[in-house]
């Protein structure tokens, strides 16, 4: 903890490269947000704030994660905050169970409560992680069924007597799905 908390007050520089692709990157104007329009919930925010501190500590690389989940278009702060939410709720699990048992009678070993709540909370903080190369392998999977459904169309536009930029543009909008938007 008192690492994190030296770590997160004195953050290590940001690279360069980083910082100008955060600069790159589309920004809604303000003008775009009206009532009907989602605004960043409280999830996102939590998130934002873990994704930061991991960051900043600098024992965990972040890189090959975000190209994980973007192929799940998930964002890493909705993961994050998954992570932390699974944690949490693993930990006060076992304790909210002793309090009840307590309540009606039975007493329970402190030792054996504090374990308990070690143990669901890293079972929660890894429950995230678990089905994610199995997710992963499907979405690519769906894509390369889609790309070579795509192909196909295109193909046989073509050989219908299409110009290539027709039969690229009819072959897309045929197509339903992320894989044919992308």
């Amino acid at each position: 903890g008192a690492v994190l908390a030296v770590r997160a007050v004195f953050p290590r520089p940001v690279p360069l490269a980083r910082a100008l692709a955060d600069l790159e990157r589309p920004r809604r104007p303000l003008a775009d947000l009206d009532s009907t329009s989602p605004t960043p919930g409280m999830a996102d925010r939590i998130g934002r704030a873990v994704v930061r501190v991991v960051e900043s500590t600098g024992l965990v690389d972040l890189g090959g994660l975000r190209r994980r989940l973007r192929t799940l278009d998930k964002p890493i702060e909705a993961h994050a905050f998954e992570k932390l939410l699974g944690g949490v709720a693993g930990f006060l699990l076992p304790v909210v169970f002793a309090l009840t048992v307590t309540a009606a009678g039975v007493s329970i070993s402190p030792a054996a409560i504090a374990i308990a709540s070690v143990v669901l909370a890293l079972a929660g903080f890894m429950y995230p992680d678990l089905g994610l190369s199995e997710q992963i392998e499907r979405r690519r999977r769906d894509f390369r069924h889609s790309l070579s459904a795509y192909l196909d169309l295109v193909t046989i536009i073509l050989a219908g007597g299409g110009g290539l930029e027709t039969a690229l543009q009819t072959s897309a909008d045929l197509g339903d799905g992320w894989a044919f938007s992308e």
